[in-house]
């Protein structure tokens, strides 16, 4: 499946932090901050345009100590997670 961010928040790094910032009217909804642990905040990194899953699953292999079947749940349970919150939408 293919995942693209949606253009409704900015991507921040706060005092070494990565925080979503949902933006709405133009005008920054400061209730809906979401802090990104360094997995989420590099997968939101590398799906500007729509990227596959096995793409994403591959970059953390590449990346980060871990194995497939582990990158391959964390991504597909984030990805799920930022699409329910309407920050990620399917291509």
């Amino acid at each position: 499946m293919k995942y693209v961010s949606n253009n409704n928040y900015v991507l921040n790094d706060i005092c070494g932090e990565k925080v979503l910032v949902p933006i709405v009217n133009s005008v920054a909804q400061m209730d809906f901050i979401y802090t990104l642990n360094s997995t989420g905040a590099f997968i939101l990194e590398h799906i500007a345009e729509a990227t596959e899953t096995e793409t994403i699953v591959d970059l953390l292999l590449e990346n980060f100590e871990t194995d497939r079947t582990t990158a391959e749940a964390d991504v597909c349970e984030f990805l799920n997670e930022m699409v329910a919150k309407g920050y990620v939408r399917t291509a």
